[in-house]
């Protein structure tokens, strides 16, 4: 029987195009347990090796001596000739999503084991037929998935330590903060922006600007050129572009509801502002009735697709269902549930997650109070600015005066909102 085993060709060009790019990546992905078997394509595999030997003789790793000395070797061709080695070099700008694409070769590595332990039971057992074979498959993936996530679960002290002054470094030369902004300045001054792994809520009643405030984040984030997964539950594709627009252009929403007798220069914004939304690494997904199982697939499969996700939004908590609710679970454990693996979803991707909560008649979070203790960040959206109900990175109980603007689609000073 031929089975193909699963490869990640873009993660595995992204992670060796930082390792030529810059040697001290080598170090990291090495003491990070980065090894050969990691890359499922040969020539990757080769040239991943050459990296090491090549740093281990004191060489360094720029493009024209790698591709020289490959050359004078004869070794270049098994790895795809000097095109293929620019191609890596080039495929990935930066290392933004390095650890993202790391993760995703441990990933695909556990694949390929998981394969190869359920074809030799297949073999053994004289069953390879699509079933047994699939029988096989499950349960060998099921032990290779366990014994991954309790290997990878385990993080010494001292590389936790490396990996915080690895990020103050960056931040620090960077000039910028350690997460994504929210694009509005006070929030970001006090939390530091979106985190990876962290779960952000915005809490309000009906219509006070729950979905404003979260598009205002996606808008932001794609003026960073940074690539972002909307769910929306209730407003379909258009919709979303439309109040992205208006906030990134600063146009009255209503021209996208009612264009006729509108200024040319205005309507003029609003192209162009649509023109940039179109060329942005946004995807948009608004088919309603999602459960949290199908949620979560879709963030993956895009993850998986583009190497990693920047941000990802989902308008909103209470619309999303759990596929495996009990006969006897209520709706608050139900939410309950959602609320945790939102959580969960943000630390698998490495991206800030963020959704939004209808608020009770008593001004609580709807329907559970997991929701509060699963996020790191919950804003609540109040006629005399936003509260930060909850604020790991901040003070808790710190009003931001930030107001609806809904004609302009976004959160601004009260002057401004006025």
């Amino acid at each position: 029987m031929n089975v193909v085993p699963p490869v990640a060709e873009g993660p595995e060009k992204s992670v060796l195009s930082g390792l030529l790019r810059d040697e001290k990546m080598l170090a990291r992905g090495k003491a990070e347990g980065l090894v050969e078997e990691h890359f499922g394509i040969p020539a990757h595999a080769k040239f991943f090796r050459y990296l090491g030997e090549r740093v281990a003789a004191g060489k360094e790793l720029d493009l024209v001596s790698v591709v020289t000395d490959l050359q004078a070797s004869g070794a270049i061709e098994e790895l795809g000739g000097p095109g293929a080695i620019a191609g890596i070099y080039t495929y990935a700008p930066n290392t933004a999503h390095w650890e993202a694409h790391v993760e995703i070769l441990r990933d695909f590595l556990a694949r390929r084991r998981a394969l190869a332990a359920a074809l030799a039971i297949a073999e053994q057992t004289g069953n390879a037929d699509g079933a047994a074979l699939t029988v096989a498959l499950r349960e060998a993936t099921e032990s290779t998935s366990a014994a991954l996530s309790e290997r990878s679960g385990l993080i010494p002290a001292g590389e936790a330590v490396g990996a915080l002054i690895a990020q103050m470094m960056e931040s620090a030369s960077k000039g910028s903060m350690p997460g994504l902004t929210t694009g509005m300045d006070p929030l970001d001054a006090a939390t530091g922006g979106m985190r990876p792994g962290e779960l952000w809520v915005m809490a309000a009643e009906p219509s006070c600007g729950k979905s404003v405030a979260m598009l205002q984040a996606v808008a932001a984030a794609l003026k960073g050129e940074r690539r972002v997964l909307v769910i929306s539950l209730e407003m379909d594709a258009a919709a979303v572009v439309s109040r992205i627009a208006s906030c990134t252009a600063r146009v009255p929403y209503e021209i996208f509801t009612r264009p006729q007798g509108i200024a040319r220069g205005m309507l003029s914004r609003a192209q162009r502002a649509l023109e940039e939304i179109s060329q942005s690494a946004l995807t948009i997904h608004d088919g309603g009735g999602l459960t949290l199982e199908r949620i979560t697939g879709i963030a993956r499969a895009e993850s998986d697709r583009h190497g990693g996700l920047d941000l990802v939004v989902i308008d909103y908590l209470q619309l999303v269902e759990s596929a495996r609710r009990r006969r006897d679970e209520t709706r608050e454990q139900e939410v309950a549930a959602v609320s945790r693996g939102l959580k969960a979803l943000a630390k698998s991707l490495k991206c800030p997650v963020l959704t939004a909560s209808q608020l009770n008649d008593q001004g609580k979070l709807r329907e559970s109070r997991a929701i509060g203790q699963d996020a790191d960040v919950v804003l609540y959206l109040e006629e005399d600015g936003i509260r930060a109900a909850k604020m790991r990175n901040g003070e808790r109980g710190t009003v931001f005066p930030l107001f609806l603007n809904g004609r302009l689609q976004r959160f601004e000073g009260r002057q401004a909102a006025s």
